[in-house]
């Protein structure tokens, strides 16, 4: 039997589409990139924004017409929009199967072998983490997950009611799967979480410690981890990180607006200042830090004088890029009832003013790293012959030239230029390949 996964949605979307084809294929189904020959349909949906949902409705109604040519075909659906509009999605698609919450994923297995017709499962009572395995795509990095959910009520997001309430890994959990990973071949792993520095506050550990015991395995080269929260990133942690040889030095550190005020109505727990502060006090103690946020332009009730202060934070952080959003009010979160909403051209004409100043920046930040020597993970093959492509330990990617199949090794090697936004080098060494 047959399956094929479509992922929409954030990185923690794509690692749990990756564990459920694990769990799949153990079992004995046979993954296919090819939608026709499938058996069973699965869509991992995302609810952070309006256009994510509407993608997936459409999609929906693109597989109604599939399976009545192939009337067996099951249909399942599972992820934040699955948690988040439980039965009414079987109103807007009737031809689902069934439907899965973020608590429930595992339970495709046993209705995929079921005659039921409809399987509705949102259920939030107890969370199990699906084993970690290899990443599909780049066999030599893999995602694992440390801690599910948030604890926080920023009133933009849908995160919360989706993911529920923060439910971490012990340690020695994830230090046994990171093991068995590296024994497949693995070199990265990205430590993944919706709010990773809260992790171990529920177990009574900490994102520190799981750090300093992940760093300790022999046999990874990189520890990467995704997502940050400024009010969680203390100096403490801070210290911990410049002492770890193996955690990269990149950080994403979504601040969504430098208006104080606004920080306030989003339930952010820090302020302009706080932030600037995190970010000297990151690059005091390790200079050639990488930095990357979120940004939301255009929060109810923001005003100019709001959105200057966001452009004042970006030219004093001078972020290496940044994920800039217009404000998409989710409903069922307090930021979608709230007065004084911003029109639409205006946050149209405010982030396009954002994209040019941190355009020029990114530029900026890349230009300075011509003529620097960086170790780079190759990741995939270029559209030239001969050409790689790889990613510096501070997330910036580096075409290099090679005759070697380099796909999964570590190359030094020395930018000489820069192309649009893409920096060029050149190998040092080919002897010295690893």
């Amino acid at each position: 039997m047959k399956f094929f996964i479509e992922t929409y949605g954030c990185q923690m979307n794509i690692s749990d589409s990756f564990e459920l084809r694990n769990l799949l294929e153990s079992s004995g189904l046979v993954y296919t990139e090819n939608e026709n020959e499938a058996d069973t349909i699965i869509l991992n949906t995302c609810s952070v924004r309006n256009t994510a949902e509407e993608r997936v409705l459409g999609r929906l109604g693109y597989l109604k017409g599939l399976k009545k040519s192939k009337p067996n075909l099951k249909i399942f659906v599972t992820g934040c929009m699955a948690q988040n509009w439980g039965e009414k999605l079987l109103k807007e698609a009737p031809h689902i199967n069934g439907i899965f919450g973020t608590y429930n994923r595992s339970k495709i297995l046993e209705a995929i072998n079921d005659t039921q017709n409809y399987v509705v499962d949102i259920k939030m009572d107890r969370y199990e983490f699906l084993p970690p395995t290899i990443d599909y795509i780049y066999p030599f990095k893999a995602s694992v997950t440390v801690i599910h959910g948030c604890n926080h009520s920023c009133t933009y997001c849908i995160v919360p009611k989706t993911r529920g309430k923060e439910i971490s890994r012990p340690i020695k959990d994830i230090v046994e799967d990171i093991k068995k990973l590296i024994d497949k071949g693995v070199v990265e792993v990205l430590l993944l979480g919706q709010n990773i520095n809260s992790y171990g506050k529920d177990i009574g550990t900490s994102f520190k410690e799981l750090l300093e015991e992940v760093n300790k395995i022999e046999g990874l080269r990189r520890i990467r981890f995704l997502t940050s929260h400024p009010i969680n990133f203390k100096r403490d942690l801070i210290d911990t990180i410049a002492e770890l040889d193996k955690v990269c030095r990149y950080f994403h550190l979504p601040f969504q607006s430098g208006s104080n005020r606004i920080l306030k109505l989003m339930k952010r727990g820090y302020t302009h200042e706080y932030y600037i502060d995190m970010v000297n006090y990151i690059r005091e103690k390790m200079p050639d830090s990488s930095i990357s946020t979120d940004i939301i332009v255009g929060f109810p009730s923001e005003t100019e004088e709001d959105f200057k202060m966001t452009l004042k934070l970006v030219e004093e952080v001078r972020f290496d890029f940044s994920y800039m959003f217009i404000f998409n009010p989710r409903e069922g979160t307090p930021a979608a009832t709230m007065q004084d909403q911003v029109p639409e051209e205006i946050k149209t004409e405010r982030i396009q003013r954002l994209i040019n100043l941190q355009h020029s920046i990114s530029k900026e930040s890349n230009q300075k790293d011509v003529g620097k020597t960086f170790e780079i993970l190759v990741e995939d093959k270029g559209k030239y012959e001969n050409q790689y492509i790889g990613r510096t330990s501070y997330n910036k990617i580096v075409v290099v030239k090679s005759e070697e199949n380099l796909i999964g090794k570590f190359v030094n090697v020395k930018i000489h230029k820069l192309s649009g936004s893409t920096l060029v080098g050149e190998i040092l060494d080919e002897a010295l390949i690893k």
